[in-house]
């Protein structure tokens, strides 16, 4: 009897498995490019964290720092951490060459709660192994909560603008008995908290990639018999993360038996995987129009596409801006020494003019040599900072220490 109890246990619990398995949805990755939610604090590269205040402040701030130094986009890394400064003004920040300062605090709480649970237990059985009589009881227990405040600030060194602030909030909860051991401590809830926190934060003020799961449909209804088993196919395909095949098959499909609502809705996922959005979206709007809009899979799949649309022009917006900039800085810069070039050509030509072309190049040059005047002198080397008379027709110059003679009003040696 009991060994057909067991058979049977087994059995249903097989069932129960493979039933757990069917329910559970295909999923296809999509791989998202997404822009930070403070796109002017994404501009400043070299970020200083500076401690943060608070009785949660100095895990944060290691906690901080280790999300800058891993940030990366599209396989680059994002920020440049720049030690210290221990300051929390932006002139400590340009100081120590940073572009912004993350600064902030962090307040952490706990509570406890004790409270009772009932339990259960068999406290006789029959021949069978059947429980004929329970003993019910209470047990202590107890709730610790620990909560975090953390509200970061980052300010741009050129200016001192603050650029991002925020205030960001994680709790987590463990509860434990006298009849069942902690599972955690405080000091680890409250590590996963920061962690947590700081990744937000990290994403607030740069760029990232994620992975967006989209769900594929497997109802095959209103397909021919033949067209429905290999739409089947295609989902065990995708099922087994063999994308590529299945939306080969949904394409031929598709163009066996157009319309097919949810061939359609598939086949914009295959094009959302692919990275192309307008056609996935496309498609979202064709089997919606078809009658998946009210179809929740249909609704988020159009509101993330819609999301990844987004996120493409805003990154795309962002990357001309800034590729305008430095074609600006650039153009700045060459005009700039065009007009630094067309002062010296001009210097050169006034001072050829008056002096000759030898001794106007050693001007330029800053050079002191025999025979020069004291007005070719100053002319290359400014005034000097001492000037000794030896005797009414000789006189020294000293430019630090380097010393010009002078004999009746021509430089006769330069001693260096």
């Amino acid at each position: 009897m009991t060994q057909k109890r067991t058979a049977a246990a087994l059995a249903i619990g097989l069932v129960s498995a493979l039933i757990a398995v069917a329910c559970t949805p295909t999923q296809v990755a999509i791989n998202a490019r997404l822009p930070a939610n403070f796109p002017e604090a994404a501009e400043l590269r070299r970020i200083a964290v500076a401690p943060f205040e608070g009785n949660g402040g100095a895990d944060f701030t290691g906690a901080m720092r280790a999300e800058i130094v891993a940030a990366t986009f599209d396989g680059q890394r994002h920020f440049t951490l720049i030690e210290g400064p221990a300051s929390t003004s932006a002139a400590a920040a340009r100081q120590a060459n940073a572009q912004g300062l993350l600064t902030g605090s962090v307040f952490i709480d706990r509570s406890r709660n004790n409270f009772r649970e009932g339990r259960r237990e068999c406290s006789a059985r029959n021949n069978d192994n059947q429980c004929v009589r329970w003993h019910e009881y209470e047990v202590n227990c107890t709730a610790e909560t620990v909560s975090a405040l953390v509200s970061p600030n980052l300010l741009r060194a050129s200016d001192g603008a603050s650029v991002y602030a925020s205030q960001k909030r994680g709790e987590r909860t463990s509860r434990w008995c006298t009849d069942r051991q902690r599972n955690t401590t405080d000091e680890a809830m409250i590590a996963a908290i920061l962690a947590n926190i700081a990744t937000e934060v990290r994403r607030d003020i740069a760029p990232y990639n994620s992975v967006l799961n989209a769900t594929v449909i497997e109802t095959s209804d209103g397909l021919s018999r033949p067209l429905a088993a290999q739409f089947d196919l295609a989902v065990d395909a995708a099922k087994a993360s063999n994308v590529a095949a299945a939306c080969e098959s949904w394409r031929a499909i598709d163009a066996a038996q157009p319309n097919h609502t949810w061939t359609i809705y598939n086949l914009g996922i295959c094009a959302e995987a692919q990275g192309d959005y307008v056609n996935a979206q496309a498609h979202y709007q064709r089997a919606s129009q078809l009658g998946g809009a009210s179809n929740r899979q249909v609704v988020a799949s159009m509101q993330r596409v819609g999301r990844l649309l987004n996120a493409e022009q805003q990154l795309a917006a962002e990357e001309a801006a800034r590729q305008l900039e430095r074609e600006t800085t650039t153009r700045r810069a060459e005009e700039a020494a065009e007009r630094s070039r067309a002062a010296q050509n001009a210097r050169r030509s006034d001072l050829v003019s008056r002096h000759g072309a030898a001794t106007a190049d050693a001007i330029l040059a800053g050079q002191v040599n025999a025979g020069m005047t004291p007005q070719q002198v100053i002319e290359a080397r400014g005034q000097p900072s001492r000037r000794e008379d030896l005797t009414p027709t000789e006189q020294i110059w000293h430019y630090g220490s380097e010393r010009v003679m002078f004999s009746n009003g021509r430089v006769t040696f330069v001693r260096r």
